[in-house]
């Protein structure tokens, strides 16, 4: 959020390579400073968030909304937003959009800075979102928060969805003998990526 006070530059390099980051700004209107993109160019989302100036007012549910529409769309099986703001916002938008979200596995913290900030709504929504809420009196302590929020979303692998497990390799020795199309679905998966020198035989969509 752009409204007041200085922003500070979240820790981009504790982002792994192969995850996404998309930076926004917003006043009374959103604005894509870091479109959702892959974490590798680091130098490009620190250019984007260096262009951010302060100033405006809280209107954050239109840049949420935004923030949903974009992540929706993405295949990453962990998304997540930090909700920053220090103003006063409409209290009565917020709850189906977030409760739709996490019911999409998009999880969302909230971040309340200075006396002014909402932070009713900012706890309600960190629990909607089943995220965190913070609250802090500048921000000096963002760059903090963004490295826990950071480290915390990048080791949530745990996936608690039912599922139905597709075969990926019919011909793999671990395979066989099993009747692929008869099997249920399961509760929930732990979240990876493909190691170097590993044989794939299952995915989760």
């Amino acid at each position: 959020h752009r409204s007041g006070g200085t922003v500070a530059e979240p820790p981009v390099d504790l982002v792994d390579e192969q995850s996404e980051i998309g930076v926004m700004s917003w006043d009374t209107e959103w604005k894509w400073d870091v479109p959702v993109r892959n974490a590798r160019d680091k130098q490009a989302i620190h250019r984007g968030i260096a262009s951010i100036v302060s100033g405006g007012g809280t209107d954050g549910f239109p840049a949420l909304r935004e923030a949903h529409r974009a992540l929706g769309s993405r295949p990453a099986l962990l998304k997540h937003v930090i909700f920053l703001t220090d103003g006063h916002m409409r209290r009565d938008q917020f709850q189906s959009l977030v409760e739709q979200m996490a019911r999409e596995q998009i999880t969302v913290s909230t971040v309340a800075v200075g006396k002014y900030a909402d932070e009713r709504l900012l706890i309600n929504m960190a629990r909607w979102g089943k995220g965190r809420f913070y609250v802090i009196e500048d921000s000096s302590s963002l760059p903090r928060i963004f490295a826990v929020e950071t480290q915390l979303a990048q080791n949530s692998t745990l996936i608690e969805q039912p599922f139905k497990p597709k075969l990926t390799d019919p011909g793999h020795e671990a395979a066989q003998d099993i009747d692929w199309r008869g099997v249920p679905p399961l509760a929930g998966y732990v979240a990876t990526s493909p190691k170097a020198n590993v044989d794939q035989v299952l995915r989760s969509q």
